[in-house]
């Protein structure tokens, strides 16, 4: 029995010495620990509260798109040449069109005869027996008919009017207006230097005192116009 109390002893023995070992060293867990202080203490000051923040920059806002008008033209072929030259490989074209009507036009006529070739063979018998200023329609609405005139105002047509019915011709009043188109182009860049802003508006200068044949208007655009 005593042997077996003495080895229980040694094992005892063993195991207090097994778990010393395991322990860390006194220096190490010091040293570890001030490592870990630092580290904190650099991680704290790295940490800035939303409060302390300085106000951000202001934000910089691109500049508005630079936005030109072009015209107007009575073609539009005329026109597109133009202003795909002008606005070259970063400018958008976008077309606009309208209509405009003319002012009245009075038209004191004879006929309509059956062809314009009756129309000249009536003015021809016409002209041989009267001294007056006449000519066959041979186009339009009034084709194949003989003009006597053509008024803008309309109380002067009237009174021709008359006159003519006076010397016996059968004379009637046509009343006609014309539309015509008209055609623009808007011209818009992204951005654009400044010295071709400005070589624009020497245009544009150019164009209201009627050195070119078509006009610049500069104005602001809303959005991108697309090609």
């Amino acid at each position: 029995m005593r042997w077996l109390a003495g080895l229980l002893v040694v094992i005892n023995l063993g195991y207090f010495v097994w778990q010393a070992g395991q322990l860390p060293d006194a220096s190490t867990a010091s040293e570890d620990e001030n490592t870990e202080a630092i580290s904190l203490s650099k991680s704290d000051n790295s940490l800035t509260l939303l409060s302390e923040l300085s106000e951000p920059p202001p934000l910089r806002l691109a500049p508005p798109p630079s936005c030109w008008k072009l015209g107007l033209f009575s073609i539009e072929a005329e026109m597109m040449p133009i202003a795909e030259r002008i606005a070259g490989d970063t400018g958008s074209i976008k077309v606009h069109q309208r209509e405009i009507k003319s002012k009245p036009l009075y038209w004191i006529v004879i006929g309509p005869f059956e062809s314009i070739a009756a129309a000249e063979r009536e003015l021809k018998s016409i002209l041989s027996t009267h001294n007056i200023e006449a000519f066959v329609i041979k186009e339009g609405d009034l084709a194949a008919n003989i003009s006597l005139g053509r008024f803008s105002n309309g109380l002067a047509a009237q009174k021709e009017l008359n006159r003519r019915k006076q010397q016996g011709y059968d004379v009637k009043l046509h009343t006609q207006q014309l539309t015509k188109q008209q055609f623009g182009a808007e011209l818009t860049w992204p951005t654009l230097p400044p010295e071709e802003e400005a070589l624009l508006a020497e245009i544009s200068k150019r164009s209201r005192s009627k050195e070119l044949p078509f006009i610049f208007l500069k104005k602001r655009c809303k959005s991108i116009a697309s090609r």
